[in-house]
């Protein structure tokens, strides 16, 4: 079984590190087995599909874990919804601003994520970290990335089981913020 887990690179007009990417470099090679493949996505709309799409044709996993962080949360958020826009003031690392753009023009509304939630947030409890369920990935780039694996699960990778988790802030972070 392969593993593609996906975190950001830094969003430069906010951060220099990203918590999503400090994380998934830190998970080992296998786990219980698996292959654990590690990509780090950038922050911009115009290349985010490309990089997502090229590493799933290369690898072809039977899973897609993408990690985003959030500031607003204080454990993890394992996300059920991707919707087809992109709608954030705040621009990518291209400086590009999404204003209520579709993602895919041929795509759904929204995909729900294949993943087993219930199963996710039972096990990330159990080691004993806090974990809760989201119903929406935000309107920036976390979202897209979902949709985006979502969407190629559906029309190119039907095989593929993917989904969402956020993560918080880094420590330095959060120091720096206040």
């Amino acid at each position: 079984m392969k593993i593609l887990v996906t975190g950001f690179e830094p969003v430069y007009a906010k951060y220099n590190i990203n918590p999503s990417w400090e994380a998934v470099k830190l998970l080992p090679d296998q786990i219980d087995g698996a292959e654990i493949l590690k990509l780090e996505l950038p922050c911009r709309y115009a290349s985010v599909g490309t990089v997502l799409e090229a590493a799933l044709q290369q690898h072809r996993p039977d899973y897609l874990v993408s990690v985003g962080h959030a500031g607003r949360v204080n454990g993890l958020e394992v996300e059920w919804l991707g919707v087809n826009r992109d709608d954030c003031s705040l621009a990518d690392n291209d400086g590009v601003v999404r204003k209520w753009t579709p993602i895919c023009p041929d795509g759904a509304d929204a995909y729900f994520t294949n993943l087993p939630v219930d199963d996710l947030l039972a096990a990330i409890r159990a080691a004993g970290l806090p974990a809760v369920r989201s119903y929406t990935a935000g309107q920036y780039l976390c979202n897209h990335a979902l949709y985006l694996g979502r969407y190629l699960g559906e029309t190119t990778f039907p095989r593929l089981k993917s989904g969402f988790i956020h993560v918080p802030l880094c420590p330095q972070q959060v120091s720096d913020s206040e």
